[in-house]
């Protein structure tokens, strides 16, 4: 992952646990799965996608942005929409 999605991840996690455990909710593993993979490469070595991901209440697209550097794929931007 790049800095700066690393970063908003991590905000995102702690702020969902945090309100989790105001609620006192345990933490669960999420009752995913996942359909309709589209993949474009828009130039040589740049990978973006989406996926539609479901859950019990609800399905939501994810897209992702993966740009080589070094010969690994670095996350450069990740939403879920």
């Amino acid at each position: 992952l790049s800095e700066d999605v690393f970063l908003r991840l991590r905000e995102r996690s702690i702020r969902v646990a945090q309100l989790r455990a105001r609620n006192g909710e345990p933490a669960r593993a999420p009752q995913l799965s996942v359909s309709d993979l589209h993949v474009e490469h828009p130039r040589d070595g740049v990978v973006e996608s989406v996926v539609l991901v479901h859950s019990p209440s609800r399905t939501r697209a994810v897209t992702i942005r993966l740009e080589g550097v070094n010969r690994r794929w670095r996350a450069q931007a990740v939403s879920v929409i």
